[in-house]
């Protein structure tokens, strides 16, 4: 199976509850496929990210569109397949982040349909970055979102607990905006598997760009993905690239073309990057030459160390972050 960016109780719930949510999916109306001859070019290749057992795969085939799916949840991808033979070649384990089995510029739309609720806020920029590489030049990509009846956002746990991360429509928007997208289509629909206190807000956005990497976009993607032991000037970089997307709000724009950020935010960001290495048992040199009986370490070892040992105590990281705040 892929590696799923679900947090355990979310993934075991859907694998614990496969045949069940299988069935009870087949049943729904009235939901998603309303927006897909709107969307999608008839004759479409449509990738639908977060497929579970195929529903959708299914209406979007009779509706005479070239359809496949990826789920990570490899329980309902095998109900599907058991009981629809026109899945067996379409459906198959992938998840959001990465989407690695998905080659680049190879889809004409996507369908994203109650997926992004469940992907925690750090992994949303890849997300998204990994949908636009799917998709061509002008491709479609048509979303939904849980909100309860008064617009509000889902967040937190559900009764069977699953996670929801919160996600507005209208910070969705802005983050498909920066990498190339438009908002071409909005609406809301009702449940269509008759829940109360739940509607859906689906957007439908178009690629506008060549599916080509933009500068930013290829600096944000190099930060935020290198999995190179980082210096602390990739550490730095890092955290401005964090904050530029998660905390964008604490930025204020000034003369010159310049933006400034509380420094605090940048110090403390940083901080949580070196926070694990130099709290390790394990002696992680930072620098080439460093060691643990070195008699030049890096400069804020010392002082970083003994931050740590006072909070230590209190609960280490999270109990340094929480006093920040």
């Amino acid at each position: 199976m892929k590696k799923a960016y679900l947090d355990y109780e979310t993934l075991e719930y859907y694998k614990n509850n496969a045949l069940a949510l299988a069935c009870r999916y087949a049943k729904a109306k009235g939901g998603i496929e309303l927006w897909f001859d709107v969307a999608f070019p008839k004759g479409a290749k449509i990738l639908d990210v977060g497929a579970a057992a195929g529903r959708d795969v299914l209406l979007l085939l009779e509706a005479g569109f070239d359809a496949y799916g990826v789920d990570p949840c490899h329980e309902l991808i095998q109900e599907g397949t058991r009981a629809n033979l026109a899945l067996q070649d379409r459906l198959w384990c992938d998840a959001l982040p990465e989407l690695d089995t998905i080659p680049d510029i190879s889809f004409d739309g996507v369908l994203c349909s109650a997926v992004l609720m469940h992907i925690p806020e750090e992994f949303l920029f890849d997300a998204a970055f990994n949908l636009r590489r799917v998709l061509k030049s002008g491709g479609r990509l048509l979303v939904s979102l849980p909100v309860d009846t008064g617009g509000k956002p889902i967040h937190g746990r559900d009764e069977n607990g699953r996670f929801f991360n919160g996600l507005a429509p209208e910070k969705l928007e802005l983050l498909l905006t920066r990498i190339g997208f438009s908002c071409i289509a909005r609406g809301e629909n009702n449940d269509s598997l008759g829940r109360e206190g739940r509607k859906w807000v689906v957007q439908l956005f178009v690629l506008e760009t060549d599916g080509s990497d933009r500068s930013i976009d290829r600096i944000e993607s190099v930060l935020n993905r290198d999995k190179k032991t980082a210096t602390y000037k990739l550490a730095l970089f890092r955290a401005l690239a964090e904050i530029g997307m998660t905390q964008y709000n604490q930025a204020r724009w000034i003369a010159g073309g310049k933006v400034a950020l509380p420094i605090n935010i940048v110090a403390q960001k940083w901080l949580e990057f070196y926070w694990p290495i130099v709290a390790s048992e394990d002696f992680i040199p930072q620098i080439r030459g460093e060691s643990s009986d070195s008699a030049s370490p890096i400069a804020f070892r010392r002082l970083l160390k003994k931050l740590i040992c006072r909070f230590q105590p209190k609960g280490g990281l999270p109990a340094f972050l929480l006093a920040e705040r």
